[in-house]
């Protein structure tokens, strides 16, 4: 993310300046020094859709658009479904070049999505992002692993081929490589949030290619942004 550029804040002097705790808290003494009216967000940790949703009405309800904030909180709940399930789900972040890999633990916005979708976080008893080792993904027994790209999805395959080939998931076939706005729809809690558990529900019950880009989301999960 671009630092903020407080000087060019200050030409605009604005009524309010909304900031992201997640991106900008380092700037916020900066602005508060010079009198600007902060409207403070946290989106960016937030744990599950409810807390995007608090957000949301956070900001309406400053603004005086109470109205406009929940029915954009009735839409992504139109857009959210029951799902139930078991399948057994490994999440990785990041894998390094030694077959290392970083997780979502339970008690952060990823897991919220994998179990909203019907899955299982199989690292959902840890916390935050976990740096673990190929022994553990074997022993977590995951029928189901989904992958950042590492640079290229040749690439991201060969890592999860050389370090994770007797785990359950890489064996059955149900490796699943992300990319682009797939990512972000998982990684970036948001009002398009409500993507990402569509998403995750179409990678457990294969119904997802098994490279999942920007185009794919696009063209299958017909991505709108509601505006009222």
């Amino acid at each position: 993310y671009p630092e903020l550029d407080i000087d060019e804040i200050v030409k605009l002097n604005p009524t309010v300046v909304v900031l992201e705790w997640g991106l900008y808290a380092s700037c916020i003494p900066k602005l508060q020094s010079l009198g600007f009216n902060l409207l403070i967000t946290n989106s960016d940790y937030a744990y599950d859709i409810t807390q995007i949703e608090h957000n949301i009405m956070q900001i309406a309800s400053y603004f005086n658009l109470t109205g406009e904030g929940e029915e954009i909180v009735n839409w992504m709940q139109s857009q959210l479904h029951e799902y139930v399930g078991n399948v057994r789900v490994a999440y990785l972040d990041w894998i390094c070049p030694n077959g290392d890999f970083y997780t979502a633990g339970g008690n952060v916005f990823i897991n919220n999505i994998i179990v909203a979708s019907g899955g299982i976080n199989v690292f959902g008893n840890l916390a935050n992002y976990p740096l673990l080792s190929p022994s553990n993904l074997l022993v977590s027994n995951a029928s189901v692993l989904v992958v950042q790209e590492m640079y290229n999805y040749t690439y991201t395959l060969s890592l999860v081929k050389q370090y994770y080939s007797n785990v359950p998931a890489v064996q059955e076939g149900n490796v699943y490589v992300i990319s682009g706005l797939s990512v972000d729809l998982i990684d970036e809690p948001s009002v398009l949030s409500v993507y990402a558990v569509e998403l995750f529900h179409d990678i457990i019950t294969g119904k997802a290619p098994h490279y999942i880009n920007s185009s794919w989301v696009l063209e299958n999960l017909n991505i709108s942004l509601p505006v009222f």
